[in-house]
């Protein structure tokens, strides 16, 4: 609250601070960023004297950029941080996740398990609890762990009794593999700085687990060529099966996916300070494609209110069909095993089935 205020008593001395302040900041962590050298430094300058207006002092400065860091007194960088020596792979981490300035991109840590002879319920859920993901670079893998952590749950253990010894295998075997995302890294930069146009893609996709959905941006350049980077992601699972019924239909899971991609998408689009040129939402499901199209009135309540909200949320966008086996939202609902995220280069093989499928209407 005193930062927001104090952004906006200083906004006409500093414009460019006070919206970084409003936008970029979580709790005393600031990320934010320019397309030039020049707009960064006068970024910089702008925060460092607003913050100051309040008593505030920036400190732990930290950049891809060597040349903005030399204007940075030493005591005031990053203490991970150095600019002397461009072979040092040095890391830092922010809210939680790994950022190597010196390459500009993300990368995943995952601490080894600690052996235990007693594998409970708690020590399950503590450990998944620690791959901090919060923008689900690593949503099949995570699909794949809240899975496994439903099944224990199902057994209504309590916290610290012992797991039976068939899953005590299947999460040993699980947490092993998660060794091998260790250096898996995913671009910063989503958007190319000479690009002339961008363009929001999002997937939804419902297997009989769970559903998910992700978000693409789609850099277009002169040439005519295309440069596609992954924003975000999110997963949920969907209720147990009761015997061989089905709780939730195939097309209302679909449905959901659906819903959870409008929401996510809209939030983006809020946040992210891009004038898109368009907006493209793709299902696989051409039953939920049928009812966007559909008054909500027409529809059963439960298909209807979720509709409704569908159609508000993105009444400005476009919504197409995609093939079940283009489709990338299809990992995220399905789950892979972490040694599988790797293999199948999933982040490479989006973009060209993207690209492949682009015009499939």
């Amino acid at each position: 609250m005193v930062l927001r205020q104090l952004a906006d008593e200083e906004q006409d001395r500093f414009p460019l601070a006070a919206m970084a302040v409003k936008k970029s900041f979580y709790i005393d962590d600031m990320l934010a960023g320019a397309n030039t050298l020049e707009e960064a430094v006068e970024l910089l300058r702008q925060v460092t004297d607003l913050l100051n207006v309040g008593g505030f002092d920036i400190h732990k400065v930290c950049s891809n950029s060597k040349e903005l860091l030399v204007m940075v007194p030493e005591e005031k960088r990053e203490k991970f941080g150095t600019i002397d020596d461009a072979a040092v792979n040095y890391l830092m981490k922010t809210l939680g996740i790994v950022w190597n300035p010196s390459s500009d991109v993300f990368s995943i840590q995952i601490s080894e398990m600690q052996p235990s002879l007693h594998l409970t319920k708690r020590i399950v859920l503590s450990e998944i609890s620690k791959i901090f993901d919060p923008l689900g670079f690593l949503g099949p893998v995570l699909t794949a762990a809240k899975l496994i952590m439903r099944k224990i749950w199902l057994l209504d253990l309590h916290w610290d009794d012992a797991l039976p010894q068939d899953l005590v295998e299947l999460w040993t075997e699980f947490r092993k593999r998660l060794q091998t995302l260790n250096g898996f890294e995913i671009p910063r930069c989503v958007i190319h700085y000479d690009c002339i146009g961008v363009e929001l893609h999002g997937f939804a996709d419902a297997s009989d687990l769970a559903y998910g959905a992700c978000l693409y941006t789609r850099s277009l350049f002169r040439d005519g060529s295309a440069e596609m980077k992954l924003n975000c992601s999110k997963s949920r699972l969907l209720p147990k099966k009761s015997g061989s019924k089905k709780i939730v239909t195939t097309p209302r899971g679909e449905l959901q996916a659906a819903l959870l991609l409008s929401r996510l998408a809209v939030k983006l689009v809020g946040v992210m300070d891009v004038q898109f040129r368009s907006v493209t939402l793709w299902s696989d499901s051409q039953i939920v494609l049928h009812w966007i199209k559909k008054s909500p009135d027409a529809l059963m309540i439960y298909v209807g209110n979720r509709v409704m909200q569908i159609q508000q949320l993105t009444n400005e966008f476009e919504w197409r069909y995609i093939s079940s086996k283009s489709n990338p939202a299809d990992l995220i609902s399905r789950g892979v095993q972490p040694n599988q995220l790797l293999r199948w280069q999933i982040l490479v093989d989006w973009t060209r089935l993207l690209e492949e499928s682009r015009y499939s209407v």
